[in-house]
């Protein structure tokens, strides 16, 4: 396993009331596919007990990333991108606040669509891709997944839907944000988000109306990028040490969002 390696230990500390049935070995399939956890073999263990049932998965010398169902107890699954090593570094969740149990199904469909249903049938996530000439699935080595048409043209990305986390080469757009329920008991339904306006960055804390907002100077924009020894890009709205390898920095429930390095 790799090491990873806490660059930043903060980049934001908030002020306010708390401290805050396929085969897995595969990057690239073609519809129609299903997965049902149950079936699922080759599980991939990871720190803390954790692990992580592969669908598709990429490797290079350093690292590999996964995309399947992750589990921290063998009974409730979410479905993930995961980076191989401490700390099991999910990077992104179709359904992080819903989790699913081992009667799971994830469908691609041959209609184009991933489709996660419960043992009971029930829809839990889904990429509408339907009638988008989708016909094939890719996990590349930054962990982002890809459906593509037959002009292996993008269709729809991970990418473009972010939960808690980045990864370096990845933007913020408007539209988007990183979003986490806060670790104190005393906001149990509370959420820390961090979004792309059209002046900066802003951070927020709901449902109290907790606002900052890290200007981005001159330059209006609908997307910053994380680049290599920025976040903010094309304004240097953070400057961050530069990347010797991949970085990530993820919105944490304490409230910080944090900058780390795969070693």
């Amino acid at each position: 396993m790799q090491h990873l390696h806490t660059s930043i230990a903060i980049l934001i500390l908030l002020g306010f009331l708390f401290h805050l049935n396929a085969v897995a070995g595969l990057s690239t399939v073609s519809s129609p596919i299903s997965w049902k956890v149950s079936n699922m073999t080759g599980e991939i263990a990871m720190d803390n007990a954790s692990f992580i049932l592969p669908a598709l998965e990429h490797s290079i010398m350093s690292y590999t990333t996964y995309f399947g169902f992750y589990s921290i107890d063998g009974k409730s699954f979410i479905l993930s991108i995961v980076i191989d090593g401490p700390q099991a570094p999910v990077i992104w969740s179709a359904n992080p606040d819903d989790a699913v149990n081992s009667g799971a199904i994830l469908n691609f469909t041959r209609e184009g669509s991933l489709l996660l249903q419960n043992d009971d049938g029930t829809t839990v996530w889904s990429t509408a891709t339907n009638s988008k000439s989708v016909v094939g699935m890719v996990l590349d080595v930054y962990g982002n997944l890809v459906l593509f048409d037959q002009d292996n043209t993008s269709v729809w990305q991970s990418f473009d839907h972010p939960t808690d986390t980045l990864v370096i080469g990845q933007s913020l757009c408007m539209g988007m944000n990183l979003s986490i329920r806060t670790s104190n008991t005393k906001w149990s339904s509370a959420r820390i988000y961090f979004s792309a306006e059209w002046n900066g960055l802003q951070y927020s804390f709901k449902p109290a109306a907790f606002t900052k907002l890290f200007e981005s100077g001159t330059t209006q924009s609908t997307c910053y990028a994380f680049a290599n020894g920025s976040f903010g890009f094309p304004d240097n709205i953070f400057f961050l040490p530069s990347a010797r390898s991949l970085q990530f920095m993820r919105l944490e429930s304490d409230g910080h969002l944090r900058l780390y390095e795969m070693q």
